[in-house]
């Protein structure tokens, strides 16, 4: 059975598409049975039938007999090519996002403000590689009347063929980063591989939109005619000229935020913590404009968004203020994390500061170098109080006093020992720590 014919029994059947059989997604769907660096979804075969899965889409010989069992050629190939048919069936707009920081935040920002005037499919939590994001486009309903499409990648060429999927109309690189550096190899590999989205773009007359304050993303655009640019806002203490600038903002902690072009208007008030999510903001403000969202609609989105899943969540506890940003980690983030929590934490009811960092993973060769420049950071910036989590960090040198623990589990036993009262705290590690852990002892 080829791949048009699959989609067919999809359409026909009404099926949810699953990969997982833990998954409550299991019964009535298609099971494409997906191989892993650890598991081989054919080994699941008959706990997917058992478990009410109305087909199994296999890629191996198998001695079960069932009606349900489709063999193909290659399982993933075959979900990638039937969720590409149903992307060009639904003829929608699609706004694609990657970046080495920020996507995740943009795309939910950007979802919150458009979903005020639109019908929108965004992805969900995790599902931006070759495998999560052909899942999002097979949500697709006749319902809907543009999709947000998130593009995480590893290496090069993953962009590129996300975009022969998902087909966007419409794209966004946030920045370019040292993110997954030492999976990508190198900073330039990086560039190539966020660069396939704007390629893909404009070798399809699709629309550009970037910060023209960022030199690296202004070199890759190079003058196409279907950009649309944004600038970062000045700062509302800053002495800027502001000519070509629409926005000012502050923070204290949240992010405000005023058109200075809209006479009679107030700052919107965000709940929105971390001064890095205003290019965040901006972007999102600029493609809702694209799309012709109203400035009433916007205001009210902005005020009412809450960013969770451990990004940039303002906690207040019983003991502690804190800034849990404990989704991910690498240089640039954490750098700019911790001067965030500089800058805003006068604004905290203890002055008291605290940094409990996680090792940053999949930086390659170099990460005990770029761990150590975070460790210089925060002593240049006079942080007396910090705990350092994992064996990267726990190999770098410090002239200040710091704690160092090898693993989550040793750090909580520590703040369970140190009952820490009345500080200001900034939490931050590469999602496999899990930092979040942390918050039961703070």
């Amino acid at each position: 059975m080829n791949s048009i014919e699959i989609y067919k029994l999809y359409l026909k059947n009404n099926c949810k598409i699953c990969i997982d059989t833990r998954s409550e997604k299991i019964k009535d769907s298609i099971f494409f049975a997906i191989k892993g660096q650890n598991f081989d979804g054919n080994d699941f075969i008959q706990e997917a039938i058992n478990k009410g899965a109305s087909y199994t889409i296999v890629d191996k010989n198998t001695s079960h007999q069932h009606k349900c069992i489709i063999k193909v050629e290659n399982s993933l190939k075959t979900l990638q090519e039937i969720s590409k048919i149903h992307r060009e069936y639904y003829n929608i707009p699609v706004i694609g996002i990657t970046g080495s920081n920020g996507k995740t935040t943009t795309k939910n920002i950007l979802t919150h403000i458009l979903s005020s005037k639109y019908k929108v499919l965004s992805t969900k939590g995790n599902l931006n590689n070759h495998i999560g994001v052909p899942i999002t486009l097979l949500s697709i309903k006749k319902t809907h009347e543009l999709a947000i499409i998130e593009m995480g990648a590893n290496h090069t060429g993953e962009i590129n063929q996300l975009c022969k999927i998902a087909k966007p109309t419409h794209g966004i690189i946030t920045n370019i980063g040292d993110a997954h550096i030492g999976e990508f190899g190198s900073f330039n590999n990086i560039i190539q591989a966020k660069s396939e989205l704007f390629n893909y773009l404009k070798n399809n007359k699709g629309y550009i939109i970037y910060n023209e304050d960022d030199h690296i993303l202004k070199n890759l655009v190079n003058n196409y005619s279907l950009a649309l640019t944004y600038k970062i806002p000045f700062f509302e203490k800053e002495k800027l000229n502001n000519k070509n600038n629409n926005y000012k903002y502050n923070c204290n902690p949240f992010i405000n935020i005023h058109n200075i072009k809209l006479i009679n208007t107030e700052m919107i008030k965000t709940k929105i913590i971390g001064n890095y999510n205003i290019n965040n903001i901006i972007a999102s403000l600029t493609i809702a404009n694209i799309f012709k969202v109203s400035n009433q609609n916007i205001q009210k989105a902005l005020q009412s968004i809450e960013l969770d899943n451990n990004r940039s969540q303002f906690i207040q506890t019983k003991k502690n203020d804190i800034i849990l940003d404990a989704y991910n980690a690498n240089p640039t983030s954490m750098t700019s994390g911790i001067q965030n929590f500089i800058d805003v934490f006068q604004f905290f009811r203890y002055q008291n500061k605290l940094l409990i960092l996680g090792d940053m993973l999949e930086l390659g060769g170099n990460k005990l170098k770029y761990h150590q420049e975070i460790i210089d950071f925060i002593q240049s910036k006079n942080i007396t109080k910090c705990i350092l989590v994992g064996e990267i960090f726990n190999s770098t040198k410090a002239h200040n006093n710091y704690l160092y623990v090898n693993s989550i589990e040793d750090c909580l036993i520590l703040l369970k020992k140190m009952n820490i009262n009345k500080h200001s705290i900034f939490i931050k590690g590469s999602r496999s720590l899990k930092m979040e852990k942390t918050l039961e002892y703070l």
